[in-house]
């Protein structure tokens, strides 16, 4: 029977996220600068997304999940079953969303994105709005890194007495717990973010009649 000790997890835990902290966000000028047929796309993401997948057999991106993504207009159309830069974004986005959301949720949040950031008119593009996300993750990650461990320190805590059998193996779920528990509730607040505004905004955008297009009056031809 393997022993688990506690500085053996807990460095773990602190290596898991150093790792996280540099190849947890894929960076935007990784992103080809060409157009991507899908087998591309999905060779690409399965190279650069390796830091997430839990088995080396697991997939980051499948044809189907791409096809259902579409389907669900969480990507924008395609010209000549090509991948823009946008649409390698936006599969990011959905890469990082799907674990916490189910698809209908991932809509409420990236169909306005797509409406806001690729109008031809937006001053901030979808590419911005990503390394904006992604530079704010790398330099809070150090926060979020100390309340993990503080975590992981608290659940140590409860099991420590060495009279306690099995209270490494205690320590540890303890730690799968809170961590869990963490995580519910983030996930809770997301849906009622979702739910209270994400959701009344759209049906109010909805309702809201659109201004008619001005036609052009016709120039007068010289006689």
């Amino acid at each position: 029977m393997v022993v688990i000790i506690k500085k053996e997890y807990e460095k773990l835990i602190e290596d898991l996220l150093k790792d996280f902290k540099i190849n947890n966000y894929l960076d935007a000028s990784h992103i080809p600068k060409i157009d991507l047929y899908m087998d591309q796309v999905t060779t690409f993401m399965d190279e650069h997304l390796d830091l997430f997948k839990r088995n080396e057999e697991d997939k980051t991106l499948t044809k189907t999940m791409i096809n259902n993504y579409s389907k669900f207009h969480l990507l924008p159309p395609t010209s000549k079953k090509k991948y823009s830069r946008d649409h390698m974004l936006m599969l990011l986005f959905i890469f990082y969303l799907k674990p916490t959301l189910s698809i209908p949720d991932i809509g409420e949040i990236l169909i306005p994105l797509q409406k806001i950031l690729l109008k031809e008119s937006s001053d901030v593009s979808l590419e911005d709005f990503y390394n904006t996300l992604s530079k704010a993750q790398f330099d809070h990650f150090d926060q979020f890194s100390e309340q993990i461990i503080e975590t992981v320190k608290v659940s140590q805590s409860l099991f420590n007495d060495t009279s306690i059998k099995n209270n490494e193996t205690l320590s540890v779920i303890a730690t799968i717990y809170m961590l869990s528990l963490q995580a519910s509730l983030q996930k809770n607040l997301v849906a009622h973010l979702i739910d209270n505004y994400l959701k009344p905004v759209a049906a109010l955008n909805e309702k809201e009649p659109k201004k008619p297009e001005k036609k052009e009056k016709p120039k007068k031809t010289q006689s």
